[in-house]
């Protein structure tokens, strides 16, 4: 597929889920850019008449994917893309409607090819929460190609500036550059898009506006549940994690990032650690004093804690399970409503 310059990619990835979608569809519809600026796939792997109809009428282009096919949605999105800048939205989430305005603007700086704004949390219902509050950057930044050193690696990790992909967008070719690894990736594109980015020859563009909703209610990643499915849910999704890292770590492999992939790789087999049933793969001597000793920004207290929460799993492992979810459920249970009605105005 052609790539067309100073255009926009808009993919959202709809994946055994059609309750949301059409809201992310409305928000990608209601940019202030002009429609002839941007172009809006959706791809999907299931069939549902009101979707489809939406998609026709709104001139977007709809990819569905045979489940069975083992083929990955978001990248064949990105082959069928006619944009140089790809940004995705997760059809649970939603933009601002300035989003695309602001994504234009900062990547008119040829030097930059990874962007990543700040995110609003919001309930099932698109309201507002405070639950789930993660630490943002207070006023954007530039990580320089040439100036990214372990400190500035640090602080980017710090604010999230790795965390969810619908507050990402980048250059195509970025992606291209290793693709190889895209196509092994299990699970998480944003970790692997930020990754990919420090590895690149462009700038890094950390901002501090929220231009993105991220949604929180009852989905396999979110854990929202019962004792019973939150414990599935994050057995699943930790096994998935770990193996993202593995990926990432090999890619990354030589470079001013290791240290930190392979310290995110060892909190995540901690964490998985807890949820286990089959013990294997347990962390090791190294991921325990990599907690202690490599321990990310801000996350020092979190990894000792962590460390003893994995070490009684051994011993203890409903209690301590059964712990880790009733903390859970008190930050973020409550944004449970009946039914997502809709939702947020962007201002």
């Amino acid at each position: 597929m052609e790539t067309l310059p100073d255009f926009i990619s808009i993919i959202i990835v709809a994946q055994g889920r059609k309750e949301f979608v059409k809201f992310a569809i409305d928000t990608a519809l209601n940019q202030t850019m002009d429609r002839s600026m941007y172009e809006i796939i959706v791809v999907k792997d299931f069939s549902d008449p009101a979707t489809d109809r939406m998609i026709d009428e709104n001139g977007i282009m709809g990819i569905t994917v045979d489940p069975a096919s083992g083929e990955k949605l978001s990248r064949v999105a990105v082959k069928r893309s006619r944009g140089n800048i790809v940004c995705f939205l997760d059809d649970d989430d939603l933009y601002d409607k300035n989003r695309l305005e602001k994504i234009r603007a900062i990547f008119s700086n040829q030097k930059i090819g990874y962007y990543h704004n700040s995110v609003i949390t919001v309930d099932e219902a698109g309201n507002p929460t405070n639950s789930l509050n993660r630490i943002q950057p207070v006023q954007p930044f530039i990580a320089g190609a040439d100036g990214r050193n372990e400190r500035v690696i640090a602080e980017m990790l710090r604010v999230g500036a790795s965390f969810n992909i619908s507050s990402i967008a980048v250059r195509k070719e970025l992606m291209y550059e290793f693709m190889d690894y895209y196509e092994r990736l299990p699970l998480s594109l944003d970790l692997f898009l930020f990754y990919s980015a420090l590895m690149s020859k462009y700038d890094m563009y950390i901002d501090s506006e929220k231009l993105s909703y991220y949604r929180l209610h009852k989905s396999v990643s979110n854990s929202i549940g019962t004792y019973e499915e939150f414990k599935a849910k994050r057995e699943w999704f930790l096994k998935l994690l770990v193996d993202d890292y593995l990926l990432i770590t090999d890619m990354v492999k030589g470079s001013v990032a290791e240290k930190y992939a392979l310290a995110e790789l060892s909190e995540a087999k901690l964490r998985l650690d807890i949820f286990r049933q089959d013990r294997e793969r347990k962390p090791s001597i190294s991921d325990y004093a990599r907690m202690l000793g490599m321990a990310l920004p801000g996350k020092w207290s979190y990894h000792v804690e962590l460390i003893i929460l994995s070490l009684s799993s051994r011993i203890l492992a409903e209690r301590t399970r059964r712990m880790v979810y009733n903390r859970y459920m008190e930050e973020v249970g409550n944004v449970i409503s009946e039914k997502p009605d809709l939702m947020v105005e962007s201002a």
